[in-house]
């Protein structure tokens, strides 16, 4: 295995991991949070680290629809608010660079929708998402690259429009992902 080193902004992600983090949000699967908590108390206790105050907190909840939970304590949550506090945490210092993995696990149509328009916007704010998913109409909607990963090998990086003009006879794409995993096995 060759070994490397990690640069982000031109910096040694090593030599300056903890300002480098600082630029880096994310989310895994399985939502992370306190339960015993609220929301707003999630958020509070993540201020300890980033200080960015009571007005982002409230902003943050506002943006995943959770300013109106008022003293639920996350355990009550339903799944989709669960996901949606995940998501929250995430935003909170306000990243660069956001990875969500499995953004729409349960979420509900209308929260789904409320996910796809949030990811455009923070797109249009200028961030970098790496969005991992298996909800192939959705990526379809929101990415503009993309890698496919196939029993752990990349099998294709690159541009969404490229990769549907490479592969004949599809109509989307996971009809392009059907295509090449079912080639990669033989």
């Amino acid at each position: 295995m060759k070994r490397g080193k990690i640069y982000y902004d031109g910096r040694n992600f090593a030599k300056n991991s903890i300002d480098v983090l600082r630029k880096i949000g994310n989310t895994i699967e399985s939502p992370s949070y306190y339960s015993h908590l609220t929301a707003y108390e999630n958020l509070k206790y993540l201020d300890i680290l980033y200080n960015c105050g009571e007005d982002r907190i409230n902003e943050v909840l506002s943006i995943v629809n959770l300013d109106n939970v008022g003293n639920k304590k996350a355990r009550e949550f339903s799944s989709g608010m669960k996901q949606r506090l995940s998501i929250a945490l995430a935003l909170f210092n306000d990243p660069d660079i956001l990875i969500l993995d499995e953004p729409l696990n349960g979420l509900d149509p209308e929260g789904v929708y409320d996910m796809r328009q949030l990811i455009i916007r923070l797109q249009n704010e200028g961030k970098t998402i790496f969005l991992s998913s298996h909800i192939l109409s959705e990526i379809e909607k929101v990415c503009t690259h993309i890698g496919i990963l196939n029993h752990g090998k990349l099998i294709y990086q690159g541009s969404i429009q490229s990769l549907m003009t490479e592969v004949p006879n599809v109509r989307d794409l996971e009809s392009v992902f059907l295509s090449l995993t079912k080639n990669e096995t033989k």
